[in-house]
């Protein structure tokens, strides 16, 4: 009866998918920045974390990363994400250097 009376139960849900999240903060000089993608979250653990400084710079490292921009202007920094399951989310966030 055991067997057939779990037969009936539906399967369990996957686990949450992951989203990516991450703030930003620079220096007073504006060019020296750090950044933070351990507001990220995922129902399994989230095992990478791929940086894209809008730049043509990136980094695989942790959660946290840095940059220091060279020229002034606007660059879209990226986020990805990836999961123990290896499904991946990613955020997205406009850097304004406005000196130097």
């Amino acid at each position: 009866a055991g067997i057939a009376e779990a037969a009936l139960l539906p399967p369990p849900a996957p686990p949450a998918a992951p989203t990516a999240a991450f703030t930003w903060s620079c220096t007073s000089n504006r060019s020296a920045c750090t950044f933070n993608g351990g507001a990220s979250t995922s129902g399994a653990p989230i095992v990478g974390w791929r940086w894209d400084f809008g730049n043509g710079t990136g980094a695989s490292h942790g959660p946290l990363a840095s940059m220091k921009y060279a020229a002034t202007g606007t660059y879209a920094a990226t986020l990805v994400v990836t999961d123990a399951l290896g499904r991946t989310a990613s955020a997205r966030q406009d850097v304004r250097i406005r000196r130097l």
